[in-house]
């Protein structure tokens, strides 16, 4: 996030390599900016032919992943910018509902925005190219949801535009606006696997967000089939 090529880099690698590239809702580049650089919005991108093959390879896939916001009407128009930009496919991320006691970033000193302590400032001495990078360029701001907002502000950010009240009806909600395949992240438990594919999700995602965000759900696997 915190480069000036940002996204971009990552999305150019994903297509050199035939790999699906999914964009983040805190994403410092734009959807069109991605789009470019992972093989445009529709087209097929040029890339290497076989002998056996008398037309281009398809693109890779792309999705983008989504938090659960408050206002339906930004979910409605950033869904239909996504859509756009030829993203196929939707991850909800349900396992933060909150920005979390991260005690791994306690431990390393680690803190958004830095508070420039001498650990912090230590770090930025031995990757001097990355502090370069990060004091000659303006500040990054979230490309997608605010550009207003500076991107070292994201813990205050989160716990001003996640709702914790999004349930299940709000998920069956999402799944019937987007209309394509939804992945829901953040299912620990095999009877919310069942009931998310009852609510339109055609994937589930194990995950308690790395034990960052819920660091005491416990970890189950979902049930076969």
């Amino acid at each position: 996030m915190f480069h000036c090529e940002g996204e971009v880099a990552v999305a150019s690698v994903a297509r050199e390599f035939g790999m699906m590239y999914a964009l983040s809702s805190f994403s410092t580049s734009t959807f069109d900016e991605i789009a470019a650089a992972h093989g445009g919005s529709s087209q097929p991108p040029a890339g290497r032919f076989s002998p056996e093959v008398s037309h281009p390879p398809r693109r890779p896939p792309r999705a983008f992943q989504l938090y659960v916001w408050r206002d339906r009407a930004f979910v409605r128009e950033i869904l239909a910018r996504a859509r756009a930009a030829g993203f196929e496919a939707l991850i909800l991320t349900a396992d933060i509902s909150w920005f979390g006691n991260r005690e791994a970033d306690l431990r390393t000193g680690f803190t958004v925005p830095p508070d420039y302590s001498w650990r912090q400032c230590a770090g930025a001495a031995a990757a001097p190219a990355w502090t370069w990078d990060w004091l000659t360029h303006p500040p990054y701001s979230y490309a997608l949801v605010d550009q207003d907002v500076s991107a070292d502000s994201i813990a205050a950010y989160v716990n001003a535009q996640i709702e914790p009240a999004f349930d299940w009806e709000d998920a069956a909600w999402l799944c019937s606006e987007w209309g394509g395949p939804v992945a829901l992240k953040g299912v620990v438990r095999p009877d919310d696997a069942k009931r998310a594919v009852q609510a339109g999700f055609s994937t589930v995602w194990v995950s308690n967000h790395g034990g960052r965000q819920l660091e005491t759900a416990v970890m189950l696997a979902p049930p076969e089939g």
